[in-house]
């Protein structure tokens, strides 16, 4: 008989793998690829090459390839955004 860990979300599996793994030895942040910042804000890979390409959302366009550091992306959701200028649906 086998025993499993309790399922995790989506969300919650990113954050814990990102938080154990984020930074190396040396303190440097790890950036996070496409398809991982895509993951941590619950938006589709291509939407956030969109967004970054626009400079709507904090990334860097590197080797062909666009990356993103977690913390830059937790400074962007976090910010404060006029309310004024953005419609409630």
């Amino acid at each position: 008989m086998s025993t499993q860990a309790p399922h995790l979300s989506g969300l919650t599996s990113v954050h814990l793998a990102d938080s154990e793994s984020s930074a190396t030895p040396f303190g440097v942040e790890r950036p996070m690829t496409c398809d991982e910042a895509s993951q941590l804000l619950r938006v589709h890979p291509r939407t956030i090459k969109r967004m970054a390409a626009r400079g709507e959302i904090p990334g860097h366009f590197r080797f062909g390839r666009w990356f993103f550091y977690p913390s830059e992306l937790d400074s962007w959701m976090r910010m404060d955004v006029n309310s004024s200028s953005h419609s409630c649906r």
